[in-house]
C-alpha cells in the first residue's frame, strides 16, 4: 500500500479517518476494538441486540444504547444466533455467511446454524443503505480478532459491500490465541499496518462502566487495553500479496484455556430455540 502524505502520529486521528463509519457485531464491540476512533466516527453501527437465550443481555443492551455518550449511534438490533463457538476453532472453515458453523457440547444454549446463515442476508440488506455514501469503514477482521463467529459474519457482509459500494475498508491488529490460526491464512494478503493510534484511555473506561452498570459487559472483567491499536487497510482477496521479511504489529489477546467469555445461562427460551434448530436441520 502506497504510505499516505499525511502520515499520523500515534495519537492524532488521520484526516483520512474524520467522519468515519464504525461498524461492528455486538454493543461492547466498539469499544473493545475501535476506541482509538471512536470519538470522531460520524456513525457507529451495532447489529446485534437481542440474544434468545439471555434476555436480560437484551433489556440491558437497551439500556446502555439508551444512555450510549457518543452520537451517531446506529443499533440495528438483530437477533443473535449465538454462533458464538460453534466453529471448528482453532482451524474453522468459511462459508457464505462467514464461517461454518455446527452444534455441539460448547455452543451457546440459543445457536442457530439457520439465523447464523439468514443474519448474513439481513446485514448486507440493513447495512447497504447505511454504507451508501461511506467513504471509509472500520469493521471486524477476517479472522474476528479473539475469534467470535458473528464478527467475521460482519466483516464478511461488510466487504460485500465494500466490493459493491467502493469505500475504504479498515479493521485493527487484535488476534489470541484461539483465532492466530485463521488469521495466519490472510497475513500473506495483507498490506503493512496504514496506521497506529493510541487506544482512548478514558472512553475505555466510561464505556466499560456503562455495560458493567447495564450488566451487558461480555468480556473480562478485568481487561487492560493496550496503549495503541494498528489499523490494516483490507484490499480484498484479489490484490497481491504483501511483501514479506517485515515485521508484522499485532495485540495477541491471551484467552483463558478453560473458561470463556460467553453467556452460559440455561433457559426455557434457549430450549425452544435449540429445538427449533433441530428441526431446521431435519428439514434441510
Amino acid at each position: 500500500m502506497t504510505p499516505m502524505d499525511d502520515a499520523p502520529s500515534s495519537s492524532a486521528l488521520p484526516p483520512l479517518l474524520d467522519g468515519v463509519t464504525v461498524v461492528v457485531a455486538h454493543p461492547d464491540d466498539e469499544v473493545m476494538w475501535f476506541s482509538s476512533v471512536l470519538a470522531r466516527a460520524r456513525r457507529i453501527v451495532v447489529a446485534f441486540g437481542d440474544i434468545p437465550s439471555r434476555p436480560d443481555y437484551s433489556a440491558g443492551r437497551r439500556e446502555a444504547i439508551a444512555q450510549f455518550p457518543l452520537p451517531g449511534l446506529d443499533a440495528l438490533m438483530l437477533t443473535e444466533s449465538e454462533a458464538y463457538f460453534a466453529a471448528a476453532w482453532p482451524d474453522p472453515q468459511p462459508s457464505a455467511a462467514g464461517l461454518q458453523v455446527r452444534r455441539d457440547d460448547d455452543c451457546m444454549p440459543g445457536f442457530s446454524a439457520r439465523r447464523y446463515r439468514e443474519n448474513y442476508d439481513r446485514l448486507v440488506e440493513a447495512l447497504r443503505p447505511r454504507l451508501q455514501d461511506a467513504a471509509v469503514v472500520c469493521t471486524h477482521s477476517p479472522w474476528g480478532e479473539y475469534g467470535h463467529e458473528e464478527h467475521v459474519q460482519v466483516f464478511r457482509a461488510v466487504d460485500a459491500l465494500r466490493q459493491e459500494l467502493g469505500f475504504r475498508l479498515f479493521f485493527t491488529n487484535y488476534v489470541s490465541n484461539r483465532s492466530q490460526q485463521l488469521f495466519a491464512r490472510y497475513v500473506a494478503r495483507l498490506p503493512e499496518a496504514a496506521f497506529t493510534l493510541r487506544t482512548d484511555a478514558g472512553l475505555c473506561k466510561a464505556l466499560m462502566g456503562l455495560y458493567k452498570r447495564t450488566r451487558c459487559w461480555t468480556w473480562y472483567d478485568d481487561y487492560q487495553w493496550p496503549e495503541q491499536e494498528s489499523f490494516i487497510e483490507w484490499l480484498g482477496d484479489d490484490r497481491a500479496a504483501a511483501k514479506g521479511g517485515q515485521s508484522y504489529p499485532m495485540n495477541f489477546i491471551r484467552l483463558q484455556t478453560a473458561g470463556k467469555p460467553r453467556r452460559t445461562r440455561f433457559s426455557i427460551g434457549a430450549v425452544r430455540h435449540a429445538v427449533a434448530d433441530l428441526r431446521d436441520r431435519v428439514r434441510g
